[in-house]
């Protein structure tokens, strides 16, 4: 039997299970999640333990997934339980499309009609979230989000732990740095610094 154990049961928690139970290749997928023993099933899945417990997991589920929202928790975390030797593979939704030129780091997930196009790369730990467009030869550092119905034109780089809110558009071969944040349906059409909140069309910093 293969089996699951997803970091996390909350809203992200639960789109990750869904997208695992879709992909096909585990017959088992449980939650940790630090409410435990308060909350013992999400959505007919068992949370078998709190964060704590994942040391005495590894022999009953050596793969994991990653159900953190928060950018770099999220990486933390997988570098964490990596180290301690559960496997961390990318979880990709089947409608999903992602060339085979695209590179994916350990930890990503890939939910439903997003594309990931010729020579992209996508960092450890990353989102991309439900309908997202990465075209191609974009670079996205560790654990960037992706926001839904987000579209990155070609050549775009981000940087690690950014955050790319709902319906954002950027335009080819900008620089988007760390830790940025932008609102729902910004247009970039600059180059942004590092630690910047972004919103607006065009794209102005607050």
């Amino acid at each position: 039997m293969k089996r699951l154990l997803i970091i996390g049961a909350g809203g992200h928690g639960k789109v990750v299970a869904d997208t695992a139970e879709e992909n096909g290749c585990w017959d088992d997928i449980a939650f940790l999640d630090d409410r435990f023993p308060a909350i013992q099933k999400i959505n007919q899945r068992p949370v078998v333990g709190s964060f704590d417990a994942c040391s005495s997991m590894l022999d009953d589920y050596s793969t994991i997934a990653m159900g953190i929202g928060e950018n770099s928790l999220r990486v933390e975390l997988l570098l964490r339980l990596k180290s301690l030797g559960f496997a961390v593979p990318p979880i990709i939704h089947p409608t999903a499309f992602i060339s085979r030129h695209a590179k994916l780091g350990e930890g990503c997930v890939v939910l439903p009609k997003a594309v990931l196009n010729a020579n992209s790369i996508v960092g450890i730990g990353g989102i991309i979230n439900t309908g997202a467009i990465v075209e191609h030869d974009c670079v996205l550092g560790c654990g960037v989000h992706i926001s839904p119905g987000t579209t990155l034109s070609g050549g775009v780089r981000v940087g690690d732990f950014s955050f790319l809110g709902t319906g954002t558009l950027v335009i080819p071969m900008i620089t988007i740095g760390c830790h940025v944040i932008s609102g729902a349906g910004t247009v970039i059409i600059r180059d942004v610094p590092d630690n910047v909140k972004i919103v607006g069309v065009p794209g102005k910093s607050i």
